[in-house]
């Protein structure tokens, strides 16, 4: 199934997990079914997103006027789209950035897949190089 949000857990609330449709009706979709699409090496924000924050406490509510959509999400997802405003990055730099700890384990993959879903929901676009 596609996701259809995402949820921030964890101690230090930077603990990604993908929110799944919980309805039968939905089609089931294999994981081999689609291939995913090759990683960009960099990103920036969408330049026609002008978005709109409602801040409470770790959480945050997002609504992208261009999309009509709202996210829950947390203050690293914030972070992420504030640094890609001022500039353009990949993965690493962003982490270094963002003062992540790019030697710990799943750090940059994680990272990774919250910027591949940061793009789905058209929050993000890939840069030319």
């Amino acid at each position: 199934p596609v996701p259809v949000g995402l949820l921030f857990t964890g101690p230090d609330r930077r603990t990604l997990r993908m929110v799944y449709p919980t309805s039968d009706s939905d089609p089931p979709m294999s994981p081999v079914a689609v291939a995913p699409p090759p990683t960009p090496s960099r990103w920036e924000r969408n330049p026609g997103s002008a978005l709109r924050v409602v801040r409470f406490d770790h959480n945050n509510v997002l609504f992208n006027p261009a999309s009509g959509s709202t996210h829950l999400v947390n203050d690293l997802v914030l972070d992420i789209l504030d640094a890609l405003t001022h500039e353009p990055a990949d993965g690493l730099e962003l982490a270094q950035r963002l003062q992540l700890g790019t030697g710990e384990d799943g750090i940059l993959s994680e990272l990774e897949r919250i910027l591949q879903n940061l793009d789905q929901l058209g929050l993000i676009t890939p840069v030319d190089l």
